[in-house]
């Protein structure tokens, strides 16, 4: 949620938060599932603003995405069929511009809407799905996005916006580090027997932070979480879905953060961003 500063004076007028839910559903929620149902249904509950997502795979399908956004109580949405499979999407309360929807330099990709919502301002949401299997990799496709960002501004000129990546970065966070070191996450990763998730997060025998240090700082944003006790801004997986890397012993993957909601640092003055995980006993059943 995005609460007004005190010295903001562009705070909305009700005095109300603007909030915010970035979800990676896992392989399309599991269309024709409980597991899709139960998503739509539980979405709807929470009374956000504005929903990003992440693997929205099959979505393009009927029915439409303008449907299953009046499902779940949004007027508004665009859906970016990706070419890998792995769609990307966003609904909200407020209509939208859509700026950009690209796979050119991703295996995945970005999505980038503009939103002006009532007294809020602009924003230049970006949602992003980086590269799920290569470190190496993702540090190039992050680059690839600041790009993208440094251009928004660029091409903005006088006009403020206010800047949100949010998306499954599919790496982990220096901010991070002392947790992991406590939990031996490097040890686990390097001593499986399958390759996977070592690809994903290490390199060269070390936990790869570039990529997310790349976009926070190549890009001037915060991680509102960052300024949270790591267990109470919480870890996104794993959680009852086995993580798809390890499920075969999935109960053993330590508690890990690869998504996340990236606010712009100039948006400081006006707003105090405030993030945490939802990890309660009505979604650890519905995506990993």
């Amino acid at each position: 949620s995005f609460g007004e500063a005190r010295n903001s004076s562009n705070a909305s007028v009700s005095g109300r938060a603007l909030t915010y839910l970035q979800y990676n559903i896992d392989d399309g929620g599991g269309i024709g599932t409980d597991r899709y149902e139960n998503i739509l249904s539980w979405i709807s509950s929470q009374h956000v603003d504005m929903v990003g997502f992440c693997e929205l795979n099959g979505w393009q399908d009927d029915p439409s995405m303008s449907e299953r956004a009046s499902a779940m109580g949004f007027q508004h949405s665009h859906l970016y069929e990706a070419p890998s499979g792995y769609n990307l999407g966003i609904v909200s309360k407020f209509p939208l511009t859509v700026i950009e929807a690209t796979s050119n330099g991703f295996e995945r990709g970005v999505l980038h809407v503009r939103i002006e919502p009532e007294t809020w301002g602009m924003w230049d949401v970006f949602v992003v799905h980086l590269n799920a299997h290569n470190a190496t990799l993702r540090v190039a496709e992050a680059s690839r996005l600041n790009e993208m960002i440094t251009k928004t501004r660029k091409d903005l000129g006088n006009e403020n916006t206010i800047v949100l990546v949010t998306g499954d970065f599919n790496t982990l966070s220096s901010y991070d580090r002392v947790i992991y070191d406590h939990e031996n996450l490097l040890s686990f990763l390097l001593n499986r027997s399958e390759s996977h998730l070592r690809d994903k997060l290490t390199v060269q025998g070390q936990i790869a932070y570039e990529s997310f240090d790349t976009v926070l700082n190549g890009s001037n944003l915060v991680d509102p979480c960052a300024a949270e006790d790591f267990n109470v801004c919480g870890a996104t997986e794993p959680t009852s879905v086995a993580v798809d890397q390890a499920a075969s012993d999935s109960d053993l993957v330590p508690e890990m953060r690869l998504d996340y909601i990236l606010f712009d640092r100039n948006g400081l003055n006006s707003y105090v961003p405030v993030c945490n995980t939802i990890r309660d006993v009505d979604v650890v059943n519905l995506s990993d």
